[in-house]
């Protein structure tokens, strides 16, 4: 039995597209359908321990200043930093993160992120929660972060941890901030 979000289906003939895009939202979490399929018909969560760690700072440094460097783009596509290799072949990063370019193999870079919303308040919001709400100027989340919800729905891994961190000034949407 599929059950997404409190909503039981024998199949999916009764799954709607939403309901799919949920699951889709998920995935950045390592939470696919293929994974929840294997949960429900083991009779519990899988074994397998996945994390992801998602830095998103407001006003922080272009992609193309960090993780995306274009060297071979023309000079007024590019940042004012050189980029170095990373352990990760063909990934340069920025000159200044020697110890990121590291780690860089262990580490995914989502370079498929994109909207076209010149309000980055909106923005950055749609990008967390999946939802539309916020904006530069009601500066309140209206639906909580996607960390929350994975806090909500998995809980930690192991006992006593934390399984999200928000470091937040504009509140933490409906659910509060105990996820």
């Amino acid at each position: 039995m599929i059950n997404i979000f409190g909503q039981p289906s024998r199949d999916c003939s009764g799954m709607t597209r939403r309901h799919l895009l949920q699951i889709g939202a998920l995935a950045p979490f390592g939470l696919t359908l293929a994974n929840q399929l294997l949960a429900e018909q083991s009779g519990g969560r899988t074994t397998s321990k996945k994390s992801v760690i998602l830095i998103w700072q407001h006003g922080g440094p272009s992609q193309l200043d960090t993780f995306d460097m274009k060297p071979l783009a023309p000079k007024e596509y590019r940042g004012p930093f050189e980029s170095i290799d990373s352990s990760l072949p063909g990934l340069p990063v920025c000159e200044l993160m020697p110890y990121h370019a590291k780690v860089m193999d262990k580490c995914t870079v989502i370079r498929s992120f994109s909207h076209g919303n010149g309000d980055h308040w909106a923005a950055a919001h749609w990008m967390l929660t999946g939802r539309l709400g916020a904006n530069g100027s009601d500066r309140v989340p209206r639906q909580p972060s996607m960390g929350a919800v994975a806090s909500k729905l998995l809980g930690p891994t192991q006992p006593g941890s934390l399984s999200s961190v928000n470091v937040n000034d504009g509140g933490f949407g409906f659910h509060g901030g105990a996820w």
